[in-house]
């Protein structure tokens, strides 16, 4: 069975966010292909999300799993600019 674009986002945003644009050019880079021609809505292979996380170097089955509490996953630019802001104050 194959999935769709909204299975596949669904899927993915246990791990990491993205959006539908971003979606595709996951496709792109990770080089999936649609499982047959002009179908609406596009399917995609079972495999995909998978495919992605290795793509992106996230282990797929594990981060699954462990990220339902978001423990693994990647942290945000608001994230990132509140550690650097705090670590230069601290100096």
């Amino acid at each position: 069975m194959s999935k769709t674009v909204g299975q596949i986002l669904l899927q993915l945003h246990q791990v990491k966010t993205c959006s539908p644009t971003q979606l595709y050019r996951y496709f792109r880079a990770a080089k999936i292909k649609p499982v047959a021609v002009r179908q609406r809505p596009q399917r995609y292979p079972d495999d995909t999300v998978e495919r992605i996380l290795a793509h992106l170097g996230l282990d797929g089955e594990t981060d699954i799993q462990q990220t339902i509490g978001r423990v693994n996953r990647i942290p945000g630019m608001n994230e990132l600019r509140r550690v650097r802001a705090k670590a230069g104050r601290a100096l």
